[in-house]
């Protein structure tokens, strides 16, 4: 393969915590893929702005939490190209807030309800 292209090394670099750009390459995973059928497909290369005539690979950098639509040239240059352990991690952990946020919103309801029944009783006296 050769070597990328200036564009690609400076988005990355932008895009990326690192400033070296073989530990910012390091930085991203691919979250999966969407077709030119999807409404949301794009078509050009957010690194190095080639035409996507089918398929966009959608990554994510782990430290920036950025995300490009890339095409199959591109993916082709990053070490990990598909879904890691990372990615599962990442998901687990955003479960669990989800889950957190839902158990505050319940204790939350709990606490008004008790309040508002309390209001009222103080209301009748």
């Amino acid at each position: 393969m050769s070597n990328p292209r200036n564009i690609f090394i400076k988005k990355v670099l932008e895009t990326s915590q690192s400033g070296d750009f073989e530990i910012a390459m390091s930085e991203w995973v691919c979250l999966g893929k969407k077709t030119n059928l999807d409404n949301d497909f794009y078509s050009n290369c957010d690194l190095c702005g080639a035409a996507i005539y089918k398929t966009n690979y959608i990554i994510c950098n782990v430290k920036t939490m950025r995300i490009h639509s890339i095409g199959c040239e591109c993916i082709k240059r990053f070490k990990s190209s598909y879904p890691s352990e990372l990615v599962s991690k990442l998901k687990r952990v955003i479960f669990k807030i989800n889950y957190n946020i839902n158990s505050l919103v319940n204790i939350i309801k709990y606490v008004i309800k008790e309040y508002l029944i309390q209001y009222c009783l103080n209301l009748l006296e």
